[in-house]
């Protein structure tokens, strides 16, 4: 045997796991004993996973206690007798939810094409030189009016409320905490 390391990437740990736990192709698994009959490192790991494999292996199965399971159906306020049966269970799979999907799917098409005939036959707005020009000029007028208000607003704003109802009370209380600082140094 080799005594050479061979380098072990992801995908030859997936593939060393996978003859292990006995769950790779035929090609795998010739391919991974071979390696482990020539180097070390990989028949050391592929038998620490056999080991790892039969171990899980041999843990055997336990059933769930009926006691704690009617303890959680009495906690839960669940009616076994209401639980859906098997056919309510093939209902919902194969019918009711395709259903759906084909009626909203059907709702969709049914909607555009309304849409697309709705639109055909509307009537295109033709619209004068004349109107569109005073439709200009209303536009013009909203957004000269939008904008005065908006400056007004702004001069307010920095004018009146933040010399008047801001900066004078920050000063006033800055220059209480100045004259108390100072009579703190004085003493």
């Amino acid at each position: 045997m080799n005594q050479n390391n061979y380098k072990i990437d992801d995908q030859l740990l997936e593939k060393i796991i996978s003859v292990a736990y006995k769950d790779a192709g035929f090609l795998d698994k010739i391919k991974i004993n071979y390696l482990a009959s020539k180097y070390d490192n990989v028949k050391e790991l592929l038998n620490e996973y056999k080991n790892t494999a039969e171990e899980i292996h041999s843990i055997e199965l336990e059933e769930f206690p009926t006691s704690s399971l009617e303890e959680v159906t009495r906690k839960l306020n669940i009616d076994r007798e209401k639980q859906p049966k098997f056919w309510n269970d093939l209902y919902s799979v194969f019918i009711r939810k395709p259903a759906l999907v084909y009626t909203l799917s059907a709702l969709i098409m049914v909607s555009i094409t309304v849409s697309i005939f709705q639109n055909r036959n509307m009537n295109q707005n033709e619209f004068s030189k004349q109107e569109i020009a005073q439709a200009n000029k209303d536009a013009h007028e909203a957004l000269y009016l939008v904008s005065t208000i908006l400056n007004d607003a702004s001069t307010h704003l920095q004018n009146d409320v933040i010399k008047e109802k801001i900066a004078t009370p920050i000063n006033q209380s800055l220059g209480i905490i100045n004259n108390i600082l100072l009579k703190e140094n004085k003493q």
